[in-house]
Order: C-alpha cells, then structure tokens, then sequence
C-alpha cells in the first residue's frame, strides 16, 4: 500500500570550517556539488553553478572558470574565499552575478579583484576585513552595484553632493553609512534597485531618483530632509508607490505603470483602494491598520498577497483578487470583516491565519487548483459550509477551527490532515473519498478535538474504512461506506 507524507524540507545550514594546517576556510555544502582544479561547485535551483574554494590551498591568483560541466558559473557562495590569507588577486567571469555575504571576509593580503561587470547582488559584508575593501575609498563599484562611499582616513566622510555613474542598477543599504553631511544625490536611470540605504542621511535634501526604480526598501527615506519637503498625498519613486504622506485620502487608484506598493499602513482616512494590474509587488503589512479601509481591488499582475497586506482593518468587507494571485501570505486579511470570499483559479496556497478572525466570514468559494491550506488559515470564522477542492493536498493544523458547518467531504488527493476541524460543533459528517489503495492521508490521529457532534465518518469501501479506523476511533462517530 503506498503511503503519502509531505513534511517540511530540511534544510542544511553549512557551516565554514579552518582547515586544519591551512590558511583557507571553506562551507560544508549540500548534495550535487563537484569539484574542479581546487575549486568547490554546487548547482544551484536554476541549473547553474556557484563556486566557492574546495581543498586547494591558493597562493597567489585563482581565476574562476565561466563554466563548469556546460554550465554557467553565476555565483560566488556564502564564504566562498573567507579567510584565504595566501589569495592574492582574483579574476571573476562576467557570468558571475552574484556574490554572496562573507565572500571574502578576512582576506588580508587579496588587494586585486577583477569583478564580473554583471554583479547585481553583492552585500557589502562580502568585502569587509578584505584588503582590496581596505584600501579603497570615494565611491565603491562592484559590477552594476554600488556598494558604499567612504574615505580612509575618517569615519564620516565630508562629501555634500555624490552622482553615481551610468549603469549602476542597485544601492546597497551600506551605500552612505558614513554620509552625515550629504545634501545631494543624482542617480542615472539605469538604477531598478535602492536598498534601505537613507538611515544615516537626515540632511539629505535633493535627490534626483531614476525613472526605473521598481523596489526602494525600508523606510529610511522618510527620515530625510527631501521626504519632508515633499507635497502630502501618493509619493511615487520611480515605478514605487513609496508612501500616503500625511494624506487624508480616502480613494485610492494607483497609478498605472506602477510595479510595487510600499508601505501605507495605519492611515485613517483610507477608505478604498484600486491596484492596477502593472503592480507586481507589494511591501508586507501594506494596508494593515486602517481603520476605515472598506474594499480593494487588485490587478492581475500580483501573484502573492503579501503577509499581513490587510490585516486589522475592521471595516474592509470586499476584495477582489487579481486573475493571477497564487499565494496568499500569512495574515494577510487577519481581523478583516469580510462576509463572502471567492478565490480565482489561480490560487494554490492560503497561508496560515490569512483569515483568522473575520467573524463575519459565512462564505468562501474555493477554487479546484488549490494545493494547501496552512494553520489557522479560517479559524474563528463563521462558515456555514464547506466545499473543498478534490485537488487540496494540505489541510494545516487548526485550519478550520471553531467554525459552523455541518459537513465536509476530504478529497481523493489530501495526502496531509493535521487536525483542521478542532472546536467545529456543528459538524456532524465527514467524507474520505480516497480509496485506501490509491493511497492513505496522514490524519494525525485525529480530525480535530471536541467534535462532540460527529455522528458519521463516511468511506468509499470497506479496506479504507479498516484502515483508517484506528486512527479516527477517538471520534464517537459510526463509521460508514458510502453506498450512494
């Protein structure tokens, strides 16, 4: 009989080692990894490669190869080279696009490095007690990043006014760490990508953004002399929906062309808003805690509504999700006052407690197509009934919990039940569709606790019901087959 069980993914924290009698420490890494002329490869979910140092104990320069086995080299791992104290010069295809944190952390005598000229996520942390990082200053590059501006000989550079050169498409967040004294910035058009990079500028006052801008993270900006000489109202950055200042909105419509919504969080007044389909992004906790918000319509172009995007607004009653949404992040209309919910055939994940606590909550339509409901996601609802989609694979712990229907049927492709109908009173029949020699669900033993009112567990042939007998007999239920 086959069995079906999925569980968490394990994953693998690799930890850098010394290597004993060397001056090299590298990561141990994963399965499907190879390793070539010193250097450690491990084929990454895209089906290339990242590089880090194997066994060799380098003196002097390691040129790292475009490919290995046919593959593109497109990234230098976490700790890749840390503490290669004998590396003195290293030369990176223009393959490699990423470099990861700690790349070559304590390198103290590597002075050269010849980046790829297509790096766009390289942290800055990458570098740090490096001494090719030691010995710069002014404004520091690393393929179409920019990494920092600093001097050598104080902590907090003088500089007023800095323009970043073409191409440059990403800011870190590090980028003007020691910049008190900045007024000005220009930045080229080619630059998509501002990490959270404003904290350490508060007299900052004229910034002239690039047009491309589609994240701009954190809420540093805010705390600048340029935020507060804007106008009140939407605060666009680019394609950014950055803020609502000090607006007293109460309709929203984004505009269109926008790629990404900040963070509007607790505005009173907001009573409605409109997401076009261009925004492909939205920041988490996005609308949460506004207290008048009352309906949303979201584009097409969102596929996952982020974590806590509407949650604890009281009054919002209505949403229309976008054709193309797949995921529903955790919380995301927790607390919300939504009555009736109708999912598009898009979705295949409701994540946990994504609509925990709407009271009023009698009604959803769950499309055919959805894969998993996680924890919690409609406890202490109101639902009056249930119908769940025959291609459900999960149902989370809690799920259900606390609700008012009378019924469910369980479909031929659950594989996982954790206790989702825990304090259901009123439910007084299930159905098991899945013949037992198609395969068996995990049930935990249990559909949930006080379900007093079970009357009946229904199966569709007598070697299922045997089956599953043991597990369900806490439940004071008659077991059935289903004969109609």
């Amino acid at each position: 009989m086959k069995k079906f069980l999925i569980t968490g993914g394990m994953i693998a924290l690799a930890a850098g080692f010394l290597v004993a009698g060397a001056a090299c420490r590298r990561e141990e890494q994963p399965s499907g990894t190879g390793y070539s002329d010193g250097l450690h490869y491990t084929l990454t979910e895209n089906g290339e490669y990242s590089v880090a140092l194997g066994t060799a104990r380098p003196v002097g320069t390691i040129v790292i190869p475009a490919e290995y086995e046919g593959k593109k080299v497109t990234a230098i791992s976490r700790q890749g080279f840390a503490y290669c104290e004998r590396l003195e010069k290293l030369v990176m295809p223009d393959t490699i696009t990423s470099v990861g944190a700690d790349a070559f952390y304590g390198c103290e005598n590597l002075s050269e490095i010849d980046f790829s000229e297509n790096i766009v996520d390289i942290p800055v942390s990458a570098l740090r007690n490096c001494r090719w990082f030691e010995e710069q200053e002014g404004e520091i590059y690393a393929g179409k990043v920019f990494l920092i501006h600093k001097h050598l000989d104080t902590e907090l550079c003088d500089c007023s006014e800095i323009r970043l050169k073409e191409g440059t498409e990403v800011i870190t967040k590090d980028a003007f760490y020691y910049c008190a004294n900045l007024k000005s910035l220009e930045m080229p058009d080619s630059v998509r990508m501002i990490e959270n990079c404003f904290l350490y500028c508060s007299g900052l006052s004229d910034i002239r953004f690039s047009s491309a801008v589609t994240t701009l993270e954190g809420s540093g900006l805010k705390n600048t002399d340029w935020y507060s000489l804007q106008p009140d109202g939407p605060l666009y950055v680019g394609k950014v929906l950055f803020s609502l200042k000090n607006s007293s909105l109460e309709e929203l419509r984004i505009r269109e062309g926008t790629v990404c919504v900040g963070t509007m969080a607790e505005n009173e007044a907001l009573k409605s808003v409109v997401i076009p389909d261009s925004v492909e992004e939205m920041a988490e906790g996005a609308f949460e805690n506004c207290p008048s918000l009352e309906w949303a319509e979201i584009g097409t172009g969102l596929r996952v509504v982020p974590d806590r995007a509407f949650a604890d607004c009281p009054l919002f009653s209505d949403v229309t999700l976008g054709k193309n949404v797949e995921e529903i992040g955790r919380e995301a209309f927790y607390g919300a006052g939504i009555g009736v919910m109708e999912f598009p055939e898009s979705v295949k994940i409701i994540g946990a407690y994504s609509f925990a606590e709407n009271k009023k909550l009698t009604c959803i339509s769950l499309n055919e197509g959805l894969q998993r409901i996680e924890n919690s996601a409609f406890i202490n609802c109101a639902l009056e009934t249930l119908a769940l989609p025959d291609s459900l694979v999960y149902l989370g712990g809690n799920s259900f919990a606390n609700n008012a229907f009378p019924e469910v049927t369980l479909g031929s492709n659950l594989e996982e039940v954790r206790l989702p109908f825990s304090g259901c009173t009123a439910l007084e029949i299930v159905r098991i569709t899945r013949p037992a020699s198609e395969g068996v669900f995990e049930a935990d033993g249990l559909l949930g606790f006080d379900l007093d009112s079970l009357t009946a567990i229904y199966f569709p042939d007598e070697e299922t019901m045997e089956v599953y007998r043991s597990g369900l007999q806490m439940h004071q239920a008659v077991f059935k087959v289903q004969t109609d």
